[in-house]
């Protein structure tokens, strides 16, 4: 109960503290004017933001688009082509015509 009468003399000391204090008078802010109104504002806004989507929307779309391969060109230099048409002309053997391209296989068997 004396905790109550303390706390209570504390505070109305504060009150009568804050009555002897003039309040200042409120001052009223100069309207600012705006160049523009806000709906001139907010749709430019909009057309910026439209503008960048549609921008970046066709720069994701040309790089999802496949790229053309291009195709591989064979060069063949002498004085006719190979009857199998690649750089290397290998004569075609049979199993039974078989020979080792080298002569350590002939050897191990």
């Amino acid at each position: 109960m004396e905790d109550d009468k303390i706390l209570e003399s504390f505070f109305d000391g504060m009150k009568q503290a804050d009555a002897q204090r003039p309040v200042p008078p409120l001052e009223k802010p100069t309207p600012v004017r705006r160049l523009w109104s806000p709906g001139i504002r907010y749709s430019a806004a909009a057309a910026v933001t439209i503008f960048l989507v549609a921008v970046l929307y066709t720069v994701r779309k040309r790089a999802q688009e496949p790229t053309a391969q291009t195709r591989d060109v064979v060069i063949e230099v002498g004085q006719r082509s190979t009857p199998t048409g690649s750089l290397v002309d290998m004569p075609e053997q049979t199993l039974s015509e078989w020979t080792s391209p080298t002569s350590s296989l002939s050897e191990d068997f």
